[in-house]
């Protein structure tokens, strides 16, 4: 009794302890831009998110308990745990598209490419967020048919 107290205990430490610390990180962001604020938040969540996912994973593997989606033993790592990396595939997406907007957003271009994305900004931005979302959607379409078990 006193060992599971201590887990729900410790696992409550990360998850409290993420929060805050990510409310300490946007509190001093009165002047950070928001695609900033983006980059930092879902690479916060996505580290803390899988800190509790393998502390959840080892509390399994402790008391024995069976954390999996598929029961075969050819199954590969995303079959058998699918949430986690959908989680981290949705994560990875925004993250892209935060460091894309923020790219977009940023002046630190060669003149030569500052002087087209001036002239034909539409054009540019439409392009750049064409590629991002046929990138994400094949990712998408890999990680669901890796997913997706055979019953042979």
């Amino acid at each position: 009794l006193i060992s599971f107290v201590a887990i729900f205990t410790a696992l409550s430490f990360i998850v409290f302890g993420g929060i805050s610390s990510l409310d300490n990180i946007f509190l001093g962001a009165k002047d950070i831009p928001v695609t900033k604020l983006m980059i930092v938040g879902t690479i916060w969540c996505f580290c803390i998110m899988n800190l509790v996912y393998v502390f959840i994973f080892f509390i399994a593997k402790l008391t024995e308990l069976n954390m999996k989606s598929c029961q075969d033993v050819n199954a590969n790592l995303v079959q058998k745990y699918p949430l986690i990396w959908w989680c981290n595939f949705v994560l990875i997406v925004i993250l892209a598209f935060s460091c894309w907007a923020y790219y977009i957003k940023c002046e630190g271009f060669s003149f030569g490419a500052f002087l087209v994305l001036k002239q034909h900004p539409t054009a540019y931005f439409l392009a750049g967020s064409l590629i991002m979302i046929l990138v994400s959607i094949y990712g998408a379409v890999k990680l669901y048919k890796l997913s997706k078990v055979d019953l042979k």
